[in-house]
């Protein structure tokens, strides 16, 4: 046990010093005081980037062993390194103005972090390991493959005889990561712990990036909102694809909001790259990371119209990965998504006949969204509070009611043209789709209520 905690413990300091790599290369650490407030953002950055280098060298036929996860992140950490010299450092965070309320709001913010984080911890140490069914029956007996095949194979047991072999490399990739400095491949313990440290950092790396432009008494209750949701405590440690995609996709999404606020390209790189790691991350990871980017085109053409450039560049990422593993899956003879073909859209009679499909999606995802024993009231807050703000950050508010209306009919349009029984398909998997628009809205909701509650400015964003 000893030694498998001290070589993950190796693996989270390469993640987190190969992310800080990232965050200096775009200018965004230039001191310690910088490195220990996006500390948070460093680890999910470096989990991301690195995973999306892991699955390359997966679709070039590489291992991705030991050796080349560590050359993979000083790789990442010595380019920003050498990046991070040429580049203007990033100037401080913008000073929120927005009501700051009682210090006590703060404190009990960090109080109920601080609870459920030692909860989840606890949890962790002592559960046997991950109890979903799709967890066992692909996610992790496909990481456990890639690294008793040295790779990618398309043999009997390995990558791709499991459930979804369409499905991209990236989560398995990092799983197989934690079992090869772990130097096991049990499934609880230190693998659960490396779970709880991910959740952790996804809500240490908002804080962070929100931090002096959100109010404490606005910022930590908001935050500790999302650690309350029922589904975010079963979502950690679950194993699933789910987990790491919400998680990113929430945090692409406060970068997204950052860069429509600040106009920092910075913040557009940040959610660029971490689209790339969505797309790979899981089959709709694709999906919602194209309307995040139309989202974020939406909200930029309600101040200036005609600026697509980089609403262009944040779809382009995971466009240009998905395509590689396309690429990687034509060449080996496997087949798409077997779920839906994206190609039946262009079918006329094919959507006619399956009307009742849609109808029937309509009317039941929203329960999906708003139950509140799954996500509190975590949608309604940041619907209410867009439309309070949308005086005040009018592309901020577009961006949030964009990417929730794509997304809710992205999604019943999935339920539509897919050939599964509907009933079954919605019964097992609406509860999760759903889930990376829920983290969205709760990640950028500490800024929508910052905006709400604020002044009005001219030309704000």
């Amino acid at each position: 046990m000893t030694g498998a905690i001290l070589g993950l413990a190796a693996l989270d300091g390469l993640l987190f010093l190969s992310g800080l790599g990232v965050l200096r290369g775009a200018g965004l650490v230039h001191s310690l005081r910088d490195g220990l407030r996006l500390s948070g953002l460093a680890f999910v950055l470096g989990w991301a980037f690195v995973g999306i280098l892991g699955s390359l060298a997966l679709m070039v036929g590489l291992a991705f062993d030991g050796a080349q996860v560590v050359l993979a992140c000083l790789v990442l950490g010595a380019a920003g390194a050498v990046a991070g010299r040429r580049v203007r450092p990033a100037p401080p965070p913008a000073a929120g103005s927005g009501w700051s309320g009682s210090p006590w709001l703060a404190v009990a913010g960090v109080a109920a972090l601080l609870v459920v984080a030692v909860a989840l911890l606890r949890r962790a140490l002592v559960a046997p390991g991950a109890t979903a069914w799709d967890s066992w029956a692909f996610w992790l007996p496909k990481a456990r493959s890639l690294v008793l095949f040295d790779g990618i194979d398309t043999a009997t047991g390995g990558f791709t005889s499991f459930a979804h072999p369409a499905y991209p490399p990236l989560v398995p990739a990092m799983e197989a990561a934690a079992f090869r400095f772990s130097g096991t491949l049990d499934a609880s313990g230190p693998l659960l712990v490396q779970h709880w440290l991910f959740a952790v950092a996804f809500l240490a790396a908002l804080g962070g990036l929100f931090a002096g432009r959100v109010s404490p008494p606005v910022l930590w209750p908001s935050l500790a909102l999302i650690a309350l949701m029922p589904y975010f405590g079963r979502l950690v440690g679950s194993s699933l694809g789910d987990e790491p995609l919400f998680l990113v996709v929430g945090l692409a999404g406060a970068c997204a909001a950052l860069w429509l606020l600040e106009r920092d390209p910075r913040y557009a790189a940040l959610c660029a790259g971490l689209l790339g790691a969505a797309a790979l991350a899981k089959g709709e990871g694709l999906m919602l990371s194209i309307l995040l980017g139309f989202a974020v085109l939406c909200a930029t053409l309600v101040q200036r119209p005609f600026a697509w450039r980089v609403p262009a560049v944040i779809v382009g990422s995971p466009i240009a990965v998905s395509l590689a593993w396309r690429g990687w899956l034509a060449t080996h003879d496997l087949p798409g998504w077997e779920d839906y073909r994206p190609t039946d859209l262009l079918r006329p009679g094919y959507l006619a006949d399956r009307l009742d499909r849609l109808g029937t999606a309509v009317v039941d995802l929203p329960a999906y969204v708003l139950e509140p024993d799954r996500w509190l009231l975590a949608v309604p807050l940041a619907l209410a509070a867009a439309v309070l703000a949308a005086r005040r950050a009018p592309g901020l508010t577009a961006l949030v009611l964009s990417f929730v209306a794509v997304g809710f009919v992205g999604i019943a349009t999935i339920y539509w043209i897919s050939p599964l029984p509907l009933a079954w398909y919605i019964d097992t998997s609406a509860e999760r789709v759903v889930g990376s628009l829920v983290f969205f809205c709760a990640s950028v909701f500490p800024l929508l209520l910052a905006a709400a509650l604020g002044p009005e400015k001219d030309g704000a964003v």
